[in-house]
Order: structure tokens, then C-alpha cells, then sequence
């Protein structure tokens, strides 16, 4: 087999069709408007063939995930080559070209977030980076009827209460609400600039209390940020909310991404719309080995 090189894409780059291209098409635009030289597609080629993408945002020495980038990793390219065998033989030494390129860059670390046609974690795991399970729900624009009787429940309050959701003109009113979530949970949040771009590239639906940014690519639209006053909790505007989104999307006949249903909280909410769980994975590497020591002995002293 051919070797595997690395190499910076120029321009466009290919089309990508797929759950999670939205990601390394248009999110990627709106990454690099927000943090310009920092950030660059890589392919992954052997034999004239491209078989990867990958992002790489670097912040000094470590390649960072961006906030709001719900998948933020290697794209791997259909295999021209059938054969179970073959696959499994590119994409193996796929992620070691990837592994090999990233230590020549002098990371000390690097974390990736896979799209879910990305199912093989065992390369990673060979060349001992730490492999994360994830989670999504990916939800049909059934209607109502696949919803569990609670969704249904706050649906109506919404109703009831007079909820009225509108397109937004404007990014600022969800910007605001998120910066002041992320504060109240002492989280960081992703830059205003970075914001601003993906509400360019997408569509933002309000309520007096509550606004959701809607992306959306050829496969899904994507949840891709959601926030919401305190002050209505219990009107029912983020059930209404994704109410509007389903009926949206329903027109082009996609699904929804809810972009992740990792904590349990969130994941009461999302599950009520009748989505099918769809696993993903997170990886990280830790290069250098005075870091790896350090994040051992972390370890080792909180008990994990």
C-alpha cells in the first residue's frame, strides 16, 4: 500500500454528504473567521486517494476542540475498496499518518470529536490515546405522535401560556442568553465572533425567554445552540422551540441533530421528542510525556 501522507487542504475542498458535514464545511468557515491562521483542514492521502479530513485548531502547543463544535474530527472518506479487510486496513493506518503528523507539529496534546459514521475506536486505542464514548439523538420530523406524554404536556402549556416563537432578527438576544448561562454554570463559552458566524450560516427561533440556532447541512439540521432565561422556566418555550424546528426541517424532509445527550438533564428533554440514540466518540492524546505524568498524578490524587 501506497504510503500515507499528510497535507493542508486548499481552497474548497471536497463536497462531503453525511451526518456531521455541516461541521467541516460551514462551521468550519465561521472557526476560521473567528480565529484565522490558528485553525486548517488537513487530508489524509495514499495512492492518489483521499481518505481523511481533520480539522486542526491550535491553541500553542495543543489542538484544541472549539466550543460549539459538536463534531470535530476525522472524517473518514468512503472506502473505494469493499473489502471489510481493506477498510480496516486504511483507516488503521489512516489514524496512525494522523497520529504521526500531529507528534512532527510538536503537540504536547490533541483532542478530536468523530462524526458518527466513524465507528472504529481501535486505532486509536493502539497507540494509547484516551477513547470517550458519546452520545446523540437524532429525530425524525414524525410529529407529535412519537413524542412522550410529558414533551406533549409542556407542548400544550406553551400553548396555553401564549408562547409565540418568531424568526429572530438579530444574534445578540441568543448570544446574551448563552454568555449569561455559561456564567451562572462557570463555563466557558464560545467567542461572540464565533457566534455571530454560525448564526450568519444558520437560523435562529425565539421566544420571549428562550432562542435556538438552527444549522443545517444536505443530511440533518443540527441543535446547534440552545439558551434560555430562568426567569420561564416552565412555559414551555423550548418545547416549542424544537416543535418549530421539526416543522421546519419536516419541509425538507430532515432530521434533527440534537448535537449531543450527555448529561442526564438534557437528556429527559431530548429523548421526550422520539429520536434514536446514535453513538459517536471523543479522543484525546497526550504527546508529551511531563504532561501525561502530570494528568496521571491528577488522576491518582482525585481517584479516578
Amino acid at each position: 500500500m501506497a504510503d500515507f501522507e499528510v497535507r493542508v487542504v486548499t481552497g474548497a475542498g471536497p463536497t462531503l454528504t453525511g451526518l456531521g458535514a455541516f461541521y467541516l464545511t460551514r462551521y468550519l468557515e465561521a472557526v476560521r473567521v473567528t480565529f484565522g491562521n490558528a485553525v486548517e483542514l488537513y487530508e489524509v492521502s495514499s495512492g492518489g486517494e483521499a481518505r481523511a479530513l481533520f480539522p486542526l485548531l491550535r491553541d500553542g502547543n495543543l489542538g484544541v476542540l472549539p466550543l460549539l463544535g459538536q463534531y470535530w474530527g476525522i472524517w473518514e472518506m468512503p472506502p473505494t475498496d469493499p473489502a471489510p479487510g481493506r477498510a480496516e486496513s486504511v483507516w488503521d493506518k489512516t489514524v496512525r499518518a494522523v497520529d504521526e503528523y500531529l507528534r512532527e507539529l510538536g503537540l504536547a496534546e490533541a483532542a478530536f470529536i468523530h462524526p458518527p459514521h466513524v465507528t472504529d475506536a481501535r486505532p486509536f486505542l493502539r497507540l494509547g490515546w484516551e477513547v470517550i464514548p458519546r452520545y446523540t439523538y437524532l429525530v425524525p420530523t414524525a410529529g407529535e405522535g412519537a413524542w412522550d406524554s410529558a414533551t406533549r404536556r409542556q407542548l400544550k402549556k406553551s400553548r396555553e401560556s401564549g408562547v409565540e416563537v418568531r424568526t429572530a432578527v438579530s444574534w445578540e438576544g441568543i448570544y446574551r442568553l448563552y454568555r449569561e448561562g455559561m456564567d451562572r454554570q462557570r463555563l466557558p463559552h464560545a467567542p461572540k465572533a464565533l457566534v455571530k458566524g454560525l448564526a450568519a450560516r444558520g437560523t435562529i427561533y425565539e421566544t420571549d425567554t428562550a432562542a435556538v440556532l438552527l444549522s443545517r447541512d444536505a443530511t440533518a439540521g443540527y441543535y446547534a445552540l440552545a439558551a434560555s432565561d430562568p426567569a420561564g422556566h416552565g412555559d414551555g418555550s423550548p418545547t416549542a422551540l424544537v416543535a418549530r424546528v421539526l416543522e421546519e426541517l419536516g419541509r425538507d424532509g430532515l432530521s434533527l441533530d440534537f448535537v449531543g445527550a450527555n448529561t442526564e438533564q438534557l437528556c429527559r428533554f431530548k429523548r421526550g421528542f422520539g429520536g434514536r440514540l446514535v453513538p459517536y466518540f471523543q479522543t484525546r492524546a497526550v504527546f508529551a510525556k511531563t504532561r501525561k505524568f502530570l494528568k496521571g498524578m491528577r488522576r491518582v490524587l482525585r481517584g479516578d
